[in-house]
């Protein structure tokens, strides 16, 4: 059976911190994961902060967990992913366990310059 599945590459940082009260981003590494790459629905479009809503945005249904950005104590930055048309930031990440093919699946929007 032929996988839908592509091979992306995944920039992560690792947690930053604080010091002297300055954010300090933790190294860059980068990952290949295989995921399927699929364009939002229009009621999942819906669900997007308004001012993105014209962005380009994808669910990526992979084995990996990716990373949004988290704040707090120790905050993380989110993971970039590369795809055919650009970089695109992880916006949120759900594991879905159906006791078929669990799997996670992440929103991915087009990074902003």
């Amino acid at each position: 059976m032929m996988s839908a599945r592509q091979p992306l590459i995944v920039s992560r940082f690792a947690e930053g911190e604080y010091t002297n009260g300055m954010y300090v981003e933790g190294d860059l590494s980068t990952i290949t994961i295989l995921a399927s790459v699929q364009p939002l629905t229009p009621e999942e479009m819906k669900t997007l902060p308004e001012a993105r809503r014209n962005d380009a945005a994808y669910n990526l249904f992979t084995d990996t967990e990716l990373r949004a950005a988290k704040e707090g104590s120790t905050p993380t930055n989110a993971d970039q992913v590369t795809l055919p048309t650009g970089n695109f930031e992880v916006v949120n990440c759900a594991h879905w366990q159906n006791s078929v093919i669990n799997h996670y699946k992440a929103t991915v929007l087009k990074t902003i310059v």
